[in-house]
């Protein structure tokens, strides 16, 4: 622990808070509480930089390494408050423990000292948690098993410090494949829906045991009246590998995108994720290292979370963990729980709509089934009739990017006529999404048929202006703006579609029908897209090697009739200890007049 303080103590004072909430309130380390390398510690605490670039040598062996018990702990943790109806007198809340607690509550208070504070009630439930195996040192156990299931050798990830490097890379021969054991451990979950607040206030809170331990105090603020302007941040797909965490902890990254946000927009009253949270939604460790490193940031304001493909994965590629999500969110489900739910909120003069593209599971293989769509119809129908004056929709998988999920995913490309169709019709002003980790936002689109369009969509020749630094801004637009603000995490995608056709053929053999004409037409329905990050495997991969130093988050603002989008660009190398510099590298409007 000394070595981790020592390393803390050298961080920003905000990045400082997150560490040691992460080292000391949520150190679900394996055996002693005490070890240098806890599980939560980032790569910088754990290896030397100069080595970063060398491949290590694995040492295996035929013994087992003892597995080391998951450390308990019933310090709160895990804690986002989220948004659900009426968001101007209400807050929901969850958190997870090690025990239960024996009298769990909320403390809401109108000072940040908690003093007057008021008590509510949580209730408890149970949950099987999944966590990998470790030896004593924190570093994951992983076995080599040839095609009759048989153990050939075990090894650990101690001394890896390859960034290319993957667990399967140490099957030596196509016989061979690399697994790694669970430890189910059960724990427990804490919900709490508040009612009776007052709007457009900021509360102070926090959440535990009345009679044992309590978190860290955090805020929120409601939501006010329609004339009331308000500010919102996005980000997506932080996405961390657990094989990654004692590499180069992509965690760290997430936490920190989110960080330099909410320094950048002080102002914004919540924070909403467009999906793929974690990389396999099964993995506990992955859920617990980062939300840990972003618990300082998570306390600082309230959290709309969006449901991602990753976010239901087991480590066994056919499992699925349908609940995870909502394991760890306490969100309405307006349909059927399945890998994420869907759900809306109104917040001042807007309304927002949460989407669940894991909704594939039916019939016609669509990312939103039939129910789903339904509901999307008379969910806006409704806002429209209380006098919501914008309508703003988030979903994980994209129409619309500059990398090849957009059209290449059979699922999106079965229901896209129907959810264009849908969205022009229900005149959604934006449409935030995820997925693919590249930088993009179109210009104004509205639905076109199939014989017009191969992506069904057509640009609204809106009238615009522009701004004093030649930003554009679309006046009173009949169609919607898609965008995607990169990833939050360090897994990035090519913009393929900026490259030419015989290289997208090459990268992606999938998308070997795309035509010219139809690249042509696709990129002319984009104001901007591209990867910020130069990685030298994109010359023959569409993807990097989890590596990118370059993370981007965006700023929304909405005042009255005028939306105003920002999206800025985070760099610097955290495993390196780089200071990280934000630059404002996107800005668009949206009138109503």
């Amino acid at each position: 622990m000394n070595l981790m303080l020592e390393k803390t103590l050298k961080m920003p004072m905000r990045t400082l808070t997150a560490s040691l909430i992460a080292c000391s309130l949520f150190s679900f380390a394996y055996a002693q509480s005490n070890v240098v390398n806890n599980p939560l510690t980032s790569n910088a605490d754990l290896h030397r930089q100069d080595d970063i670039q060398k491949i290590a040598t694995i040492t295996s062996t035929i013994d087992k390494p003892t597995v080391a018990p998951v450390y308990k702990s019933n310090q709160p943790n895990r804690i986002t408050t989220t948004l659900k109806q009426p968001t101007d007198t209400a807050r929901s809340f969850r958190w997870f423990t090690s025990e239960a607690a024996k009298m769990p509550i909320v403390l809401i208070s109108m000072q940040s000292d908690m003093k007057n504070a008021k008590a509510y009630p949580a209730q408890a439930s149970t949950v099987e948690s999944h966590y990998l195996e470790r030896d004593k040192d924190g570093f994951f156990i992983y076995k080599v098993i040839d095609d009759k299931n048989n153990v050939v050798r075990y090894f650990t990830d101690k001394g890896i410090s390859d960034i290319t490097w993957e667990p399967k890379k140490e099957a030596k021969n196509k016989n061979e494949a690399v697994a790694i054991d669970i430890t189910p451990v059960q724990e427990m979950i804490y919900s709490a829906d508040i009612q009776g607040l007052s709007p457009a206030t900021t509360y102070y809170y926090q959440v535990g045991d009345q009679n044992g331990e309590l978190s860290q105090v955090g805020q929120f603020k409601t939501s006010g009246a329609e004339q009331n302007a308000f500010t919102f941040i996005q980000y997506t797909d932080t996405q961390n590998a657990y094989w990654n965490e004692h590499i180069r902890n992509e965690a760290q990254f997430g936490a920190d995108t989110l960080h330099q946000a909410q320094k950048k927009a002080p102002e914004a009253e919540f924070v909403l994720h467009t999906g793929d949270i974690v990389e396999i939604g099964e993995a506990e460790d992955e859920w617990l290292d980062l939300m840990s490193q972003s618990q300082a940031s998570l306390l600082n304001m309230s959290f709309v979370p969006v449901p991602g493909n990753h976010d239901e994965y087991g480590l066994n590629k056919t499992d699925l963990y349908l609940n995870k999500f909502n394991d760890h969110f306490n969100v309405d489900s307006a349909g059927n729980i399945d890998g994420g739910s869907y759900y809306s909120f109104d917040y001042n003069n807007a309304h927002f709509i949460v989407l669940n593209t894991n909704d594939y599971k039916n019939k016609d293989k669509k990312a939103l089934g039939e129910a789903q769509l339904k509901w999307l119809e008379n969910d806006v129908k409704q806002a429209r009739e209380k006098g919501a004056k914008w309508v703003i929709l988030s979903y994980h998988k994209p129409l619309f990017s500059k990398s090849y999920h957009s059209l290449q995913d059979e699922d999106v490309q079965n229901v896209r006529a129907d959810f264009m169709q849908l969205i022009d019709k229900l005149d959604i002003d934006l449409a935030l999404q995820g997925h693919d980790h590249v930088f993009s936002r179109t210009k104004s689109l509205k639905y076109a048929d199939k014989a017009d369009s191969f992506v069904n969509a057509k640009i609204d020749n809106a009238q615009f202006t522009y701004d004093e630094n030649h930003y554009k801004k679309l006046i009173s637009p009949a169609g919607t703006t898609f965008i995607i603000p990169n990833t939050g995490g360090t897994k990035a995608y090519d913009a393929i579609f900026n490259k030419p056709l015989a290289h997208i053929h090459e990268v992606r053999p999938k998308l070997n029908w795309l035509t010219q004409a139809q690249l042509d037409h696709y990129n002319n329905l984009f104001e901007i897209g591209y990867q910020p990050q130069d990685s030298a495997r994109f010359k023959t991969k569409h993807e990097n090697y989890r590596d990118s130093s370059d993370q981007n988050f965006a700023v929304y603002k909405i005042e009255g009739n005028q939306l105003t989008g920002e999206v800025y660009q985070v760099s610097g190398d955290l495993s390196k200890g780089e200071s990280r510099s934000v630059k404002l590298v996107d800005k668009f409007y949206i009138e109503k007049q």
